[in-house]
């Protein structure tokens, strides 16, 4: 009866024993996901930062206005400058 007991007993604690253990591996996985998505994140924040230093200007006002151009034959560009100007 004492042998049946303690073999439970050990069966018991070697059931969760396997489950800390599997706690533990996945706890590390999740650390080293978590790191992983940290570095990420610094490396996204760094790349922003440097944009907005940067700051390239795209010449979208002169893209805008050859569109208009394009939709509107009376309009043309002064070849001194991208500014459309009214052919009357």
């Amino acid at each position: 009866r004492i042998r049946e007991e303690y073999e439970r007993k050990l069966a018991d604690m070697r059931n969760e024993f396997r489950k800390l253990q599997m706690v533990e591996r996945e706890h590390k996985r999740m650390q080293a996901r978590q790191e992983r998505e940290r570095q990420e994140l610094q490396r996204y924040q760094a790349e922003l930062k440097e944009l907005k230093r940067v700051k390239v200007r795209l010449p979208i006002p002169f893209l805008f206005s050859r569109i208009r151009l394009s939709r509107n034959p009376r309009l043309t560009v002064c070849p001194a400058s991208t500014v459309p100007v009214w052919k009357g």
